[in-house]
């Protein structure tokens, strides 16, 4: 199972022999507020998601345009810690 953003879903499944948590379709309500959640969270409720779908990887995609929303607006942020330094203008790592 891959943890990922919610409009990488249909081309996983797709392509590749993996599933995931979730995909942009109206019935995935729960899904797609814990994908939310956990990317826009600190990271242990961003762990505790990850963990609660079993998922076995994360896929994250910093410069895709889905991950603006994701864009860290504080230290705690589970993004902070792979959001690229040059995207955070006075955060240092």
């Amino acid at each position: 199972m891959v943890f990922t953003f919610v409009d990488l879903g249909p081309r996983l499944i797709t392509v590749t022999h993996h599933d995931t948590v979730t995909g942009p379709y109206h019935r995935n309500g729960d899904q797609i507020a814990d994908v939310m959640k956990a990317f826009r969270g600190g990271e242990p409720q961003a762990h505790a998601i990850v963990s609660k779908y079993r998922s076995d990887y994360v896929l994250i995609c910093p410069n895709m345009s889905t991950a603006t929303i994701f864009r860290p607006r504080r230290r705690t942020a589970f993004t902070i810690s792979w959001w690229p330094a040059r995207s955070r203008p006075g955060l240092r790592r």
